[in-house]
Parts: structure tokens; sequence; C-alpha cells
């Protein structure tokens, strides 16, 4: 009796051990934006650092939205790196294809009101020094109104975002109501 008290208890402590470390590790986590586009399954991605190059023309967005609905933008984007952009992944799964995503961000200053947007993806692979036109760019307006700058982004998907490597990203002020 007195080994199977001492076995409870131990896995008791254990158990509690456990579960203040996980506490402990979740409050020290920053509030700054992952850079990382979701988990991804594997630590590469399918594209190498000269791959992460766009140029972002002819954007076309509402100025003024409201809060919580969805909107398509139109813009241009150009490969201008030397590796195609993939639209679907090579093992059929969600990551290390590249599509289109946004971030929310207050008309003065740098922190993200919305990181993660929804993604719109790429219509098929991109090649390099192609460019396509795409109307249909899905973005959902923030929940809070006021004054904010619409920042349209490439990422590769599950790996990282693309100007997270000095690409250019493309800057829409809208007035949220």
């Amino acid at each position: 009796m007195r080994v199977r008290n001492h076995s409870v208890l131990w896995l008791a402590l254990c158990l509690t051990c456990l579960a203040t470390y996980a506490c402990t590790e979740s409050k020290n986590q920053t509030a700054q934006p992952n850079i990382n586009a979701s988990s991804p399954t594997t630590a590469q991605g399918s594209l190498t650092p000269s791959a992460y190059k766009v140029e972002w023309t002819n954007p076309q967005a509402p100025p003024e939205m409201l809060a919580g609905r969805p909107y398509n933008v139109a813009a241009s984007i150009k490969n201008v790196s030397d590796q195609a952009w993939p639209a679907t992944a090579k093992d059929g799964g969600p990551f290390n294809l590249v599509a289109i995503g946004y971030h929310w961000l207050p008309a003065e200053g740098k922190e993200p009101i919305v990181w993660d947007g929804a993604r719109t993806p790429l219509p098929h692979d991109i090649a390099p020094g192609e460019t396509i036109s795409l109307n249909n760019i899905r973005v959902v307006a923030p929940t809070q109104t006021g004054s904010f700058r619409l920042q349209l982004s490439l990422l590769n998907e599950g790996v990282t975002w693309f100007e997270a490597h000095g690409a250019n990203t493309l800057i829409i002020p809208v007035t949220v109501r």
C-alpha cells in the first residue's frame, strides 16, 4: 500500500511540474507576430532565398470598407525572381505553395491589427518574369473601425512570408466603418 501511494504522489508531482512548465512557457511568448506562415511539416520550404522577389502594380481596393465584411481587391503581381512560384504543393499538402495573404496595420504605427489574413491561391504556377492580374484577392476588413493600411504580401505557406526575406509588399490605405 505504501509503494502504491508513493507512486501516485510521484505521478501527481510530475504532472504538476509539467503543467507549471507549460504555463510558464506560454506566458513567456511575446506578442510579436510570427513571420512564419503557419506551422510547417518540414523546416525547409521548396523555395530558395532568391525566389522571394515580387513587384506589385495596379492596386484597386475600396477606399472604405465595412467592419468584418469580406471584399475582393485587385492587383497585378510579377515574379521577378529566378524560380517559379508553385500554386500547389508537390506532395498535395497544405505547405510549400505560394499564396497571397495580407496584414491589417494601423494608419500610424507598426503593430498589426490582423497579422494572418485570409489566403488567395495563385491561379497556376507563376514562372520567372510572368505577370498575373487578379481581381479576386480576398480580404476581410478588421472588426475595428478606423483608418488602416491593408498590406498585401505573398507567402510560402507553412514556411515564411515573402517580406521576411526583403520582398516588396503592397500597402493600400483603407477606412473601416
